[in-house]
């Protein structure tokens, strides 16, 4: 028999004759520490080895050290007499080293790789430490791919049915010559689930000055609308607008509309954006910088790195990436970057396809179409350019053009649009040439579209006179710090000959205490010489409160000032008002006060002017009901909305975000009116607020709802029916301690304590329980209604 003192020493002895070998096989090559020498290296008196020897490695455990990095783990290596070294392959995928040459096959059917074949790596044992020291530039590493690669497609949660109406109302009365009373509603119906979203509105409105024929309700739109986040694509059936393209007008249709929309996806880049491509010899720390602002930071081993869509301001800028080691060595790279959304990044599709029937006369007529079309758009983003096709046919015209938008290296955009229509009599082409640049000191854009006197545009009426040339052209500067200058010039002649040329100026800066001061100027070329220069400045008192002086001077020589007083609403609820006057031919003073409350928003305007006065009061927001709960909020408009459950316990404070924002009801209910749509919202309470008789299995939950829709958020707190319970016997003697007690219908069993007690978890309104000991057994029924108020009284049960 081996005792465990004898088994360690045996362990022991092993361990010392294992090194003791090792070091006698290595030691011709070198003392301790050496460096492994390939076969053509070693002297000839060195090589005398038979083949069976040169073929039988030595079997090593060791831990692996890369540039001063130890990975984790020990790993198994075969060093062979003729100085070859094979690392098992977990060791190269650990040390993110590049593997070279073909597997080799090794004992204990494993697999690795020569590391001799490693260019430009020294490697070392040490027999002391049981490893192998490895040193490599940063080009045998495999690339670190450091882009953001959080997941976009959270699981979106299905909305239960329900529904809820926006609504803005308009009362105006004025007083003067004649009194004036007037109204107006704009009411907008939705009903969702998790198929999507019916939607349609109306116009409402009437006047005391207009007979009831023209007081009239209008139909807005009507629409079925279905998100698909995970494609980022929607489709449309219903009233919709349509896509332009580069050289189109956007029309009111009615028909169906199918689309890619990057915004489903939150965070996804669909702008061309640069890569960052580097190296790190030591494992480091990598700071990424746009424009001098820290946009992200990683840890990465050693090697080469590359960092693709991240995010960028719109124009020129400068990325400038630090790379930190572990010895606090700093190095910094710049480099210049152009982005712009009219550049899809390479290899990104965007579509857009639209059939129906254009819409006449929206705002005055509810079903007025006529014209059927098809219109399809596709871009796709290349390397350095991205290209834009357009096709639209009607029965009496067609339409087709291309853009092509290209990078001149990092400093601006080029783009070029040719299209053509044809008519039953007509044929024409529109030319379009621009150049944008854009940057922290020059901005600089020039746009010079053509047209031929055939071009029939979309959209466009019997009778409608056709642009012949326009030309936009626009720069700024920033001449000092703070100070910009911005001029543009608008130029349009028409087939008619009617033209239009318009030069403006303006200057801007900010001053001391962050007064805002704003001059301006405007001139009209041509037989029109009107001309209009003003002067603004905003100061402001604190957050909230500012004062804007403004004044202006025409051409016929009339000044005109203002004064005007602001407070905006902070936050969630609160008032604002806004006081004004005018020193103009009306003489005009004007005022309002806002309320932000939590189911509405209501404002009161004042004015009071020579020609007489009025008042205005307006108000917005939602009525709706999810889950059964009945609700009134502020305007939900096209975000979305929770309802959540915490048990049936009123008054308990629920936050989004760390924020708190609601309050349950005598329910147990809350609405949650401002959740925004496709992105995780974090729903949460704090466990404190909750009474001791509920069961907490969770206190938050992230939920990610479809637009224009409400989710349901159920937390799984459930109301515990818990008593102290007294068992008597039959004799009125208590049950003695340590007697098992079998709760039924729960099946479960508990142990008496002291005084005849036991903790019962779980109650039933009513419940019967089992109760053993040495003696023997006994049975009792507890009636322990869950919703009774004397809930922490302590029951007493006769066994019998």
């Amino acid at each position: 028999m081996i005792y465990p003192i004898q088994m360690k020493s045996l362990i022991k002895a092993d361990q010392f004759f294992i090194k003791l070998y090792l070091v006698l096989i290595l030691l011709p090559v070198s003392e301790h520490l050496y460096s492994i020498e390939r076969l053509d290296q070693v002297e000839p008196t060195q090589s005398t080895l038979s083949s069976n020897v040169a073929n039988t490695p030595t079997k090593l455990f060791l831990t692996v050290e890369v540039n001063t990095t130890v990975i984790s783990g020990v790993f198994y290596t075969e060093s062979f007499p003729d100085g070859r070294l094979i690392l098992v392959e977990d060791a190269w995928l650990a040390s993110n080293l590049n593997v070279l040459g073909t597997k080799v096959a090794m004992a204990y059917g494993l697999f690795g790789y020569d590391l001799g074949l490693l260019k430009g790596a020294n490697y070392e044992i040490d027999i002391n430490a049981q490893a192998i020291k490895i040193s490599a530039p940063s080009n045998s590493f495999g690339i670190t791919d450091l882009t953001d690669k959080a997941p976009l497609e959270y699981p979106i949660n299905k909305s239960p049915l329900g529904a809820y109406l926006n609504y803005d109302l308009t009362s105006t009365t004025s007083s003067g010559r004649q009194d004036v009373n007037s109204y107006g509603a704009f009411l907008e119906g939705i009903i969702f689930n998790h198929y999507g979203s019916l939607v349609s509105s109306v116009f409402q409105r009437g006047s005391s000055l207009i007979d009831d024929e023209y007081s009239n309700t209008v139909r807005a739109q009507t629409y079925f609308q279905k998100d698909m986040p995970f494609k980022m694509k929607k489709v449309i059936i219903g009233d919709s607008i349509s896509s332009a393209g580069s050289w189109s007008r956007p029309i009111r249709f009615g028909g169906i509309s199918w689309s890619t929309d990057f915004s489903l996806r939150t965070g996804f880049i669909s702008a061309a954006a640069p890569s960052i491509n580097g190296s790190a010899a030591l494992p480091s720390i990598i700071d990424v910088l746009i424009d001098n602002r820290k946009s992200q930071s990683n840890s990465v081993n050693s090697g080469p790195f590359q960092i693709d869509d991240f995010p960028t301001t719109s124009g020129a800028g400068q990325v400038n990436v630090v790379v930190k080691d572990i010895l606090g060595i700093e190095t910094i790279s710049a480099l210049n970057f152009y982005s712009t959304p009219r550049l899809l990044k390479k290899n990104l599709n965007e579509f857009s396809f639209e059939a129906g029937m254009e819409r006449k006369n929206y705002g005055l007529e509810s079903n007025s179409y006529e014209k059927p079309f098809v219109a399809a758009t596709f871009r796709r983003g290349f390397d350095g350019f991205t290209v834009e096709g357009r096709t639209e046919l009607q029965g009496f015209r067609q339409a087709a053009g291309i853009e092509v938008a290209s990078l001149i290296k990092k400093y601006a955009v080029v783009y070029f649009a040719l299209a053509a229509s044809k008519t039953d009599e007509k044929q024409g082409l529109h030319r379009i040439f621009g150049l944008d640049r854009s940057s922290k000191d020059v901005n600089f854009n020039l746009k010079v579209e053509h047209f031929d006197r055939d071009f029939v545009q979309m959209g466009a009426y019997a009778g409608e006179i056709n642009p012949r040339q326009k030309v936009l052209l626009g720069w700024g500067v920033n001449i000092y710090k703070n100070l910009w200058i911005n001029t543009n010039v608008i130029s349009q002649t028409n087939w008619n000959s009617d033209k239009f040329n318009l030069v403006s100026a303006n200057l801007a800066t900010r001053l001391t205490k962050n007064i805002r001061l704003n001059a301006y100027a405007s001139k009209q070329l041509g037989q029109n010489q009107d001309y209009t220069v003003g002067l603004n400045i905003v100061m402001p008192f604190s957050d909230a409160r500012n004062l804007t002086l403004t004044s202006t001077k025409d051409s016929r020589g009339k000044i005109n000032s203002k004064t005007q007083l602001n407070r905006t609403i902070v936050g969630n609820n609160g008032i604002g008002y806004r006081v004004s006057v005018d020193d103009s031919i009306s003489k005009q003073i004007s005022a309002s006060i806002s309320a932000n409350t939590a189911v509405n928003k209501m404002t009161i305007d004042a004015d009071q002017s020579i020609s007489g006065d009025s008042w205005r009061f307006r108000t917005s927001g939602s009525l709706g009901v999810l889950a059964g709960l009945p609700f009134a909020s502020k305007k939900i408009g096209h975000g979305s909305f929770a309802v959540i459950k915490v048990a049936d316990e009123p008054n308990i404070d629920v936050y989004q975000s760390n924020r708190k924002i609601s309050k349950t009801n005598s329910r147990g209910l809350a609405l949650l009116p401002n959740i925004l749509p496709y992105q995780q919202n974090k729903v949460s309470i704090k466990p404190e607020d909750l009474p001791f008789d509920l069961e907490v299995n969770e206190i938050s939950q992230l939920v990610t709802p479809q637009a224009r829709s409400g989710v349901f958020i159920n937390l799984d707190i459930k109301k515990t029916n818990n008593r102290l319970v007294t068992l008597l016997r039959a004799d009125g003697s208590l049950i003695p301690i340590g007697s098992k007690v079998n709760l039924q219908p729960s099946n479960t069993d508990f142990i008496v304590g002291k005084r005849g007690q036991v903790y019962l978890q779980g109650l039933s309104d009513d419940n019967r329980v089992l109760v053993s000991f040495e003696q023997g057994t006994c049975s009792a029924n507890v009636h322990a209604p869950i919703n009774s108020v004397n809930k922490n009284l302590m029951l007493t049960v006769v066994c019998k």
